[in-house]
């Protein structure tokens, strides 16, 4: 690396005695904020990249704080271990010539095979249960115990009623859970 002259070691002084002010009142403000603060409040005639630098060079740079996406469930998706012990149910939009098509799907988590479905204008409860009858009408017969898992909140209401039916658990998850 280069050595400034003396006339640019200078004014880098001058720069970096201000940055450092500024980064004792300020301790968050990154090299941008600083350089705004220079150029229009201090009037100094500098440069971006010189701030980065010597922010940099002397370890007076913002440290950026990365947190941690989860992508993953809190608790493990249930396997089943026959045919008819978990179904899921859950809709889609689709675009179509005509405009928008909601479909819902009941899906067999054992065979991965739609066990019922419907398509429509509306996304209302109805629909929900239209597909859920077709399901339950197909040689696909729920057991007893039958479980249903969905992330559609205060349908379930609408479709079960509030206290359920019997021998319908549902394990109800968040968006993007499923």
């Amino acid at each position: 690396m280069r050595r400034p002259s003396e006339s640019v070691a200078a004014r880098n002084e001058t720069v970096l005695a201000r940055l450092r002010e500024l980064k004792g009142d300020h301790p968050f403000w990154g090299y941008r904020h600083c350089w705004a603060h220079l150029r229009y409040v201090d009037k100094l005639e500098v440069n971006k990249k010189r701030v980065y630098r010597l922010l940099k060079e002397h370890g007076l740079l913002a440290t950026q704080t990365k947190h941690a996406v989860r992508r993953t469930s809190t608790r493990p998706k249930p396997r089943p271990d026959r045919p008819n012990q978990w179904w899921g149910i859950d809709m889609t939009k689709v675009m179509t010539e005509n405009g928008w098509a909601y479909v819902v799907l009941v899906l067999d988590w054992y065979t991965k095979k739609v066990v019922g479905h419907h398509c429509g204008r509306t996304a209302t409860s109805g629909e929900w249960l239209t597909a859920l009858d077709r399901g339950q009408g197909s040689s696909a017969a729920p057991d007893v115990g039958q479980w249903f898992s969905a992330n559609f909140g205060t349908v379930y209401e609408d479709l079960f009623g509030a206290e359920g039916s019997p021998g319908v658990y549902l394990l109800q998850q968040s968006q993007g859970e499923c």
